[in-house]
């Protein structure tokens, strides 16, 4: 709604969503808004009105604060005044580590930490004087904020940490522009509009009457704004690299819907298709090796899996369209896992590309049917968050046994090396951003890999599957690497013998 008015830009928080955590320890609230302006600046934003909602809020007051000029009018939807005691318990209680644990007990923890969110304020506060009169929020919605705190892991307490701190008072009376403060019911923080004083006079306080009635107020308010709206605006999300990093996102696709991980040149160019439930981020450590043997690196995601917002339809098209106009044909297509299925497709376009197949097996014929229908776990959201469980255990045997879901002693396999609860917590987010697009094509894909037979160049496999008659190979010309290693180190070996024929 607010787009016809406006040309809308929202910046995930340092740390939050997709932007990278600030490399400071303990970030302040003037890191976050220098931070923040940092990135308006670079897209070509100089001045603007701002909205912010709870921390937004903060991060808003802060901008405007440090960049005057910056600012034109901003409200603050949402305003906490916290007294020294409830500084001190929130920085104490509202902020606890939060690190994956191998028996998934950190997910039961979260599901619960959202749901009572909407119970208690402040949440931890298990008492009838915090009871707060709303509905528990639908399991779509308390999915996102889960997967959301996921994808800042125990940066989320930044911040918060940084709001708790910040000196609001103090940065009031550096704010030029005209500024809005309210709070609707039932928003906790409603009460605390009675706690504040002495505003100066470019301050106006307001007590909407709900939560809609308090977005047309906003929106009433922001629309006295003098600036005019941008025209055409457009930004370039791969204009500028990093400078250090071993790999950065780029947007691909007349929508930008085509999302991947990408390194530096290099001697040689790698499409690397990661496997069913996973996403690019799923294998920064085999791109990161990669990138230090020189390799440039080109890793989509999927179709419905990862922060890809494309259909299966159109995805190799857009692909090849784009590597195309980007003059970036791979000399090397290497797929992970099941989406060994996608090879043959993309060795018909790339046809000078070698094929090679990381991680693929399949069960042999008499047990493929069960695999097909087996393989991939149950992850409906459920009321009380035992989805979450259902697929940390996936994850977890998956490095145990194999098939994952027989744990039986002949099944059992050399632990993964990278088995290790921080790498399953990034396995298990791009298991919890797998769309209903995503497990279609999964299971497209996962039929396809058991039961057809795909012409590959090489395929690279652990040593244990030597040992079990249960497993036919995805091909007739097999390197094994150590199963007590990941396989990248052997993986670079076989790409660089390949390289120097």
């Amino acid at each position: 709604e607010w787009a016809k008015y406006f040309t809308i830009i929202a910046p995930d928080t340092p740390g939050y969503g997709q932007s990278d955590p600030l490399e400071i320890t303990e970030p302040d609230m003037t890191d976050i808004a220098n931070a923040q302006m940092t990135f308006l600046k670079t897209i070509g934003i100089t001045q603007f009105a701002a909205y912010g909602y709870h921390t937004g809020s903060t991060i808003a007051l802060a901008i405007a604060g440090l960049y005057p000029k910056a600012v034109n009018r901003f409200v603050m939807n949402g305003f906490s005044v916290l007294s020294i005691e409830e500084k001190v318990s929130f920085r104490k209680e509202y902020l606890p580590p939060f690190q994956p644990d191998w028996s998934g007990s950190h997910l039961a923890w979260l599901w619960s930490r959202y749901r009572e969110q909407l119970i208690f304020f402040p949440w931890y506060a298990k008492n009838n004087a915090s009871r707060m009169p709303y509905d528990i929020a639908p399991l779509d919605i308390l999915h996102q904020q889960v997967l959301d705190h996921l994808y800042a892991g125990d940066a989320y307490r930044s911040a918060y940490g940084a709001a708790f701190a910040f000196d609001k008072k103090s940065f009031q009376s550096k704010v030029t522009a005209p500024s809005l403060i309210m709070a609707a019911p039932p928003d906790p923080l409603t009460a605390h509009l009675d706690r504040l004083s002495d505003m100066p006079e470019n301050f106006e306080l307001v007590r909407p009457e709900n939560r809609d009635d308090a977005h047309a107020v906003a929106l009433e308010y922001l629309r006295k704004t003098d600036l005019p709206k941008l025209k055409n605006f457009h930004v370039n999300s791969n204009t500028k690299k990093p400078d250090t990093a071993k790999t950065w996102r780029e947007y691909f696709g007349q929508q930008n819907n085509l999302h991947c991980l990408v390194t530096n040149y290099g001697k040689a160019r790698v499409l690397v298709i990661h496997d069913i439930l996973q996403s690019s981020n799923s294998l920064k450590s085999l791109i990161g090796t990669l990138a230090d043997a020189e390799y440039e690196v080109i890793a989509p995601d999927l179709p419905g899996h990862g922060l890809a917002n494309i259909l299966s339809d159109t995805f190799i098209e857009e692909l090849t369209n784009n590597l195309n106009a980007a003059d970036k044909l791979p000399d090397y297509i290497l797929t992970i896992g099941q989406s060994a299925a996608m090879g043959p497709q993309l060795k018909k376009v790339f046809q000078t590309a070698k094929l090679i197949n990381f991680d693929f097996f399949k069960p042999a014929s008499e047990k493929s049917e069960a695999f097909t229908q087996n393989y991939m776990p149950d992850m409906t959201a459920q009321k009380y968050g035992g989805h979450l469980l259902t697929g940390w255990s996936f994850l977890r045997m998956k490095n145990l046994f194999w098939p994952w879901y027989e744990e039986k002693k002949e099944n059992i396999i050399a632990a993964h090396p990278d088995s290790q609860p921080h790498v399953l917590q990034t396995d298990f987010v791009a298991l919890m951003q797998t769309t209903k697009v995503g497990y279609q094509l999964a299971h497209q894909l996962l039929h396809s890999a058991v039961t057809d037979k795909h012409e590959v160049d090489i395929s690279v496999c652990p040593d244990w599957v030597k040992t079990r008659n249960d497993i036919a190979l995805g091909s007739d010309n097999v390197a094994f690497y150590d199963s007590e290693t990941n396989g990248h180190t052997a993986l670079v070996k076989l790409l660089n013998s390949l390289s120097d024929k």
